[in-house]
């Protein structure tokens, strides 16, 4: 029997900062496709040669806003993520959705939404059976 085929969007992160991009890739990486990007001549080539369907900007600044100005003019557009966090807010984001600084695990969940993906613990069940206690 052949195996169920599985469609994983596809994430880009861009940040100026390289071991928060390897930080966020590894965590993100357990449910999406993730490239990362430090410079924007690379964030740029890589959305040429490549569809996403999420960019997610971790360290906004103008030089992202512009890069997210061109996101925008994609055919498909994909979903674009301004994590704020402590930069300057006031720079405006066109079709951005912005998440005012997660941590690890927020960004997940958040991405996770935006997608229509459920996130699921140990406690809401990995299994079916009940935990109770059999008694002898």
């Amino acid at each position: 029997m052949a195996a169920p085929f599985i469609i994983v969007p596809r994430l880009l992160l861009v940040a100026n900062d390289l071991p928060l991009l390897y930080s966020r890739e590894m965590v993100l990486g357990t449910r999406f496709a993730v490239h990362i990007s430090a410079r924007t001549s690379e964030a740029l080539y890589l959305l040429r040669e490549s569809r996403f369907d999420l960019v997610v900007i971790l360290q906004p600044n103008e030089t992202w806003r512009r890069f997210a100005g061109f996101v925008t003019q994609q055919i498909p557009s994909p979903k674009i993520l301004v994590v704020t966090g402590h930069a300057d807010e006031s720079l405006e984001w066109p079709g951005a959705l912005l998440a005012d600084g997660p941590g690890l695990y927020e960004l997940l969940k958040t991405c996770m939404e935006m997608f229509g993906m459920v996130s699921k613990t140990k406690s809401h069940g990995y299994s079916n059976r009940s935990f109770e206690k059999v008694r002898s």
